[in-house]
C-alpha cells in the first residue's frame, strides 16, 4: 500500500544496470498518489517544492517523473526549461524543452550527455551508450548501427532505435520550442534544410480540430492537440492509432473532436455548414 494512501500502485519491471533510472524517480512513480492534488487547468509549471522521501523537489519534476520517467536529475546544473501544458482539463502534465539548453552533460563524465527523448542513458561523440544511473554499457558505435532502449514516456519496454534517430537527437541542434511528448513524439520532425544540404528538425504540420460544440481549435501539431483537448486515456491511444495511418486530407475522429491537417478556419473543410466561433491558438 502507498504511503499517500489508495491503491498499491502496479509492480514496477526489475530493470537491469543496462536500463535502470535513478531511485528516486522510482519513489515518485511509487507513490505519484502524492502528486494528485496537483491537477490544474492553465499553463504555469508546478515550481513548488514537494518532499519526496526527505528529499524537496519541484513538482514539475516529480510530474516528469510519472509521465517521462526523466532520467535527468533534479538537480542538474543544465536542466532543461520545462513547460505545463494548458489542458482544457485539470492535469500536472508537462514537458521538457530539450532545445533550451546545447546540451545535458553527464555528471559523472562530461564526454557523455544525456539523450534527449531516451534520457536514462547517455551518449558520447563515437556513439557509445552508457545508462545514466549506474553507468552500465548499453551499446558502442551505435551511429552506424542500432540500439535498444526505453524511451521516456510512461512505457516500461525497450525498442530497437535505429543509430541514424540518435545521431539526430544527440549531434542536430534542437530548435528552442522542440517539445517531447513522451514515448517518441515530438513537435518537431527531420527534414532536409533550406539548402537542401543537410537534416534539421522542422516542425510537425499544424491542425485545426472542430469539437461536437461546433468549436474550431487550432494547435501546432497533432501531438499537442492529443495532450491537451483528449483527457481520457483509451481516446488518446485510440486517436494515435488514428493518426499513424491518416491520410493526407482526411478528417479523422478523436474523441468528440474532427481534426484535419493544416489551419482551417472554414467548418466546411470539417464537412460541416456552420462553427459556433474559433477558441485562441494555445502556445507550445
Amino acid at each position: 500500500m502507498s504511503n499517500f494512501g489508495g491503491q498499491a500502485p502496479k509492480p514496477r519491471p526489475q530493470f537491469s544496470p543496462e536500463h535502470e533510472i535513478n531511485p528516486l524517480v522510482e519513489q515518485i512513480i511509487a507513490n505519484k498518489q502524492l502528486l494528485a492534488n496537483y491537477r490544474v487547468p492553465g499553463d504555469n509549471a508546478l515550481d513548488q517544492m514537494m518532499d519526496v522521501g526527505g528529499t524537496q523537489v519541484p513538482v514539475y519534476y516529480a510530474t516528469l517523473a510519472v509521465t517521462h520517467q526523466l532520467g535527468i536529475p533534479y538537480d542538474h546544473p543544465n536542466f532543461p526549461a520545462v513547460i505545463k501544458h494548458r489542458t482544457m482539463f485539470p492535469s500536472y502534465e508537462h514537458s521538457v524543452l530539450w532545445g533550451s539548453k546545447t546540451s545535458y552533460p553527464w555528471v559523472k563524465d562530461s564526454s557523455f550527455w544525456h539523450i534527449p527523448g531516451f534520457s536514462r542513458y547517455v551518449i558520447n561523440k563515437d556513439g557509445d551508450i552508457k545508462n545514466a544511473n549506474s553507468g552500465a554499457a548499453v551499446a558502442d558505435g551505435v551511429f552506424s548501427s542500432y540500439a535498444k532502449l526505453v524511451p521516456d514516456g510512461r512505457g516500461t519496454n525497450d525498442i530497437g532505435v535505429n543509430g541514424s534517430d540518435l545521431l539526430a537527437l544527440s549531434q542536430i541542434k534542437i530548435p528552442e520550442h522542440f517539445v517531447d511528448y513522451g514515448f517518441r513524439k515530438y513537435s518537431h520532425k527531420l527534414g532536409p534544410s533550406e539548402n537542401n544540404d543537410s537534416l534539421i528538425w522542422v516542425p510537425q504540420s499544424p491542425v485545426s480540430a472542430m469539437g461536437i460544440d461546433g468549436t474550431i481549435r487550432h494547435c501546432h501539431n497533432i501531438h499537442q492537440f492529443i495532450t491537451n483537448y483528449i483527457k481520457d486515456l483509451n481516446q488518446k491511444m485510440a486517436g494515435d492509432r488514428e493518426v499513424r495511418s491518416w491520410q493526407k486530407g482526411k478528417v479523422i475522429q478523436i474523441g468528440e473532436y474532427s481534426v484535419l491537417e493544416g489551419k482551417h478556419d472554414d467548418p466546411s473543410a470539417f464537412g460541416q455548414s456552420a462553427s459556433s466561433g474559433m477558441d485562441a491558438d494555445i502556445p507550445y
